[in-house]
Formats: structure tokens, sequence, C-alpha cells
């Protein structure tokens, strides 16, 4: 992905492509792959109009949910079980609540 941006290959794609090209810095447990997804949604959301637009500003919103999560925490605690880690208690507080856990449990 990281290596398709630097090349401008994002840019030729379309931008229900390019949504999806961008999954993988919004799904990484890295700061600066986050970061860079934000940014890729916020360049694409500037030369996106009508409905395309609406869709891209809900990935934006998705990519800055996942930031924030992983400013907060480090990580992402509903991943936790599926990889063997331990839980804190800021995270187990987190998995508990009825904040946005993306789909997981």
């Amino acid at each position: 992905c990281r290596d398709g941006i630097e090349r401008g290959l994002d840019r030729r794609l379309n931008t229900i492509e390019r949504t999806f090209f961008y999954l993988p810095l919004e799904h990484a447990e890295d700061a600066k792959m986050q970061a860079m997804s934000i940014k890729c949604y916020r360049e694409m959301h500037d030369t996106t109009t009508g409905e395309l637009a609406e869709i891209v500003i809900k990935n934006l919103n998705f990519a800055q949910a996942h930031f924030d999560l992983l400013e907060r925490l480090g990580r992402f605690p509903h991943r936790n079980a599926a990889l063997g880690r331990v839980s804190t208690a800021d995270e187990l507080a987190f998995l508990n609540s009825q904040a946005n856990n993306f789909g997981q449990r």
C-alpha cells in the first residue's frame, strides 16, 4: 500500500477502489500509517464530489476513529484475544463500553 502510494498507483484508481486501497493503513497498529490513512482520505475528499464525497467522508471518519483509538490505547484492543494478548484495565473498560469497536467484540 505505502509503496503504491509512493509510486502514485493509488491516483490511477477510482474513488471506491482507493477507499479499499487505503484500508491497510487504517487497520495498522502504527501511528505513522494511521496518519497517512487520514492524509490520503482527506486528499481524496478534496477532489471528490456528490455521493462519492459522502462515502469518502464516512471512510475519513472511520480512519480518524481508528487513529484516535490507537493514540488513546496504543493498539486495537478488540484484537487482543485473537492475538493472544492480555488486555489492560483501560482496554477492558473500552471493550465493555458501548464505544465504537468497529464491529468487533
